[in-house]
Parts: structure tokens; sequence; C-alpha cells
């Protein structure tokens, strides 16, 4: 499976729910999230300096530690 296919499913599956009249509501999460913040807490636990650089909404954000 491909990211595509999930959302062609998740789509269809909305449009189901809107054809009969049904409200929803729909949060996508993923272990990338998890992930990025175990990396994080450790990053900022660390006495090293450290750059972050994380892809959010589609643009770059770079954080730096300490």
């Amino acid at each position: 499976m491909t990211l595509s296919d999930i959302k062609h499913a998740v789509e269809r599956y909305f449009a189901t729910m809107t054809e009969k009249s049904l409200y929803y509501a729909a949060c996508c999460m993923s272990d990338y999230d998890v992930s990025l913040a175990r990396l994080r807490d450790h990053i900022i636990d660390n006495h090293h300096s450290s750059l972050l650089a994380t892809l959010e909404m589609n643009g770059t954000h770079i954080e730096n530690y300490p």
C-alpha cells in the first residue's frame, strides 16, 4: 500500500458517511510524530549542541538546542 491508496480509501469512507448525513472528524497520526517527540526529548536532555531539522506542513523547520 502507498499513502495515495490510504488517502483514496479514506476519501471513499468519508464520502459514504456524507451520503448518509453522518458527521465525522478525522485526525491523522503516525509513528513519525512519536519518534520525532522522542528524538527532541533526547536532544534536549543531551548536553551537546544540536540542530534538529524537521519537515512540517511542507516546510523545513530548524531548532537549535541549547
